[in-house]
């Protein structure tokens, strides 16, 4: 579907960044929506040790000048990063954003947004789960904001994401009930 929706919208031969996420597993796919709409790239999927043949159709057809993979080796392995690396010229134009676990990963993937882009607002919602972070996707995308996942299970937020929301001094939007 990941490789339809791109032939669909996105220019053949167009030169540009491709956003890779690990198709079986949700988290990462969530942050990387509104990079992926940021950057004008295709999100394309993969799995932890291979890449299907529609996203190789799709990157045959885009021809993408580089790569940023979202997600540790553990979600997409150095051998799948090998194997993207062919179709960008070697390892040096293709970029990995990942923490430790799901939620840092989402803090490196608003990180690198807050690097590049002017963050407008942050979307925090549960990692636990997918839909809510899904419906904050588009919002994220449309008015220039990132999609934060945070342990929803917690009663509070941990001291480091508390703290990294408290650096970025822009309005936070949660998204799901309190349960």
């Amino acid at each position: 579907t990941a490789a339809a929706v791109s032939e669909r919208y996105a220019i053949d031969g167009a030169d540009r960044d491709i956003v890779i996420v690990n198709g079986l597993n949700f988290p990462d796919a969530l942050s990387a929506s509104p990079l992926a709409t940021r950057l004008n790239a295709p999100l394309l999927m993969v799995t932890q040790n291979a890449i299907p043949a529609a996203t190789l159709a799709g990157l045959d057809r885009l021809d993408p000048l580089s790569i940023t993979i979202i997600g540790s080796e553990g979600v997409v392995s150095a051998a799948v990063a090998a194997q993207l690396a062919t179709y960008v010229g070697g390892a040096a134009n293709v970029t990995r954003i990942a923490g430790p676990n799901r939620y840092a990963t989402s803090r490196a993937v608003v990180d690198r947004l807050d690097e590049d882009y002017t963050i407008q607002r942050i979307f925090v919602a549960t990692g636990r789960d997918f839909p809510d972070a899904l419906a904050a996707g588009p919002a994220a995308g449309k008015v220039g904001g990132a999609v934060l996942l945070v342990d929803g299970s917690r009663g509070a937020l941990d001291a480091s994401t508390a703290s990294f929301l408290d650096s970025m001094n822009v309005p936070v939007t949660l998204v799901g009930g309190p349960s």
